[in-house]
């Protein structure tokens, strides 16, 4: 856990260390919680960002979620409230985590089985048997080299 006195130390903090979780209040000295949350949100969409107060009204939770803050605590924090904040955003996390992951093995599996279809394709096409492919509508798709020879 790393703490700062202010956004501005707060904002170096975060550039240093790239935290997966932000805590931070909505009433700071210098800028609001709110703009401090639009400056990490211009930059990074994944960190999840939880804003406390303890002058929370429900237009404030609104516009504090409507700016992508991941979830909204109003002060004294109740510790048991703030652990399943806590909990909710290391699941958001989690998530996110498996999403890139999965969208990474995808990408991977997809420039695969493009490489092995064109390794396909030019084996058929320089088969020497005469291939041609119609859609449904009788629209020839593809031939190959034979095709070619035959049919001029």
């Amino acid at each position: 856990m790393i703490t700062a006195g202010n956004a501005e130390k707060g904002y170096q903090l975060y550039k240093e260390n790239s935290p997966q979780i932000i805590l931070t209040d909505l009433m700071m000295p210098g800028v609001s919680g709110i703009e401090y949350l639009d400056l990490i949100r211009s930059e990074d969409q994944t960190t999840e960002i939880i804003i406390i107060t303890g002058y929370g009204t429900m237009e404030t939770a609104i516009e504090a979620l409507r700016r992508q803050a991941s979830d909204f605590l109003t002060k004294p924090i109740d510790f048991e409230a703030l652990n399943q904040v806590m909990r909710r955003a290391l699941i958001h996390l989690y998530r996110k985590h498996k999403i890139t992951e999965n969208y990474s093995i995808l990408e991977k599996q997809t420039h695969e089985i493009a490489s092995y279809q064109k390794r396909v394709e030019k084996m058929v096409y320089n088969v020497p048997v005469a291939f041609i492919t119609y859609d449904t509508e009788g629209r020839i798709l593809r031939w190959n080299k034979e095709a070619e020879r035959i049919t001029g």
